[in-house]
């Protein structure tokens, strides 16, 4: 399409935070990568494209992460724990669940997925696992591939469980829509 020929792929990403006692935009924005440096790597979503990010937003001011959310991003995830040490990385509870829809046969039309959700509206971690353990149990006939998945990967989307439960809901997804 002629109009189209112009358009670029482009991450943005934003950042919030709280301080321990409230859910605040500590520090908020969307960047273009391309935009704020013109250097070809940056149009990458790479480990080192979000590094150099990273460190551009602690040269920024950013400092004191405890919890870092994102999809699996495997240049992302590797570009937190190098920049940001103290942070623990969660994997975004609602990515996961897109991404558990690749181990169910296309047209499934059953409730696995939705109370699999259900388990993010828990008290706690252990509380999770208590229901992880029922989900697991009760699908596991008819859904062995995606049962298997979600046992190995669903870990990753709990970090949320040791802030305090007032920031689960905010802190449990990158997607703002969730929250």
């Amino acid at each position: 399409h002629p109009k189209r020929k112009n358009l670029q792929r482009t991450a943005s990403c934003g950042f919030h935070g709280f301080n321990g006692s409230r859910m605040q935009s500590l520090q908020s924005f969307r960047e273009q990568f391309g935009q704020h440096n013109k250097r070809a790597h940056t149009n990458r979503e790479s480990a080192s494209s979000w590094k150099e990010h990273l460190l551009r937003l602690k040269e920024r001011g950013l400092h004191g992460v405890r919890l870092a959310a994102s999809d699996d991003h495997a240049g992302l995830k590797r570009a937190i724990m190098e920049t940001l040490p103290e942070a623990h990385w969660q994997r975004c509870y609602v990515h996961f669940l897109r991404n558990a829809l690749d181990s169910l046969p296309r047209k499934q039309t059953d409730d696995s997925l939705t109370e699999l959700r259900w388990l993010y509206d828990c008290r706690d971690a252990a509380e999770a696992r208590q229901h992880l353990r029922r989900w697991l149990d009760h699908w596991s006939p008819k859904h062995a591939r995606l049962c298997a998945w979600v046992e190995e990967n669903i870990e990753q989307t709990w970090t949320f469980y040791r802030q305090p439960r007032e920031h689960h809901k905010h802190i449990k997804s990158t997607n703002l829509l969730e929250r």
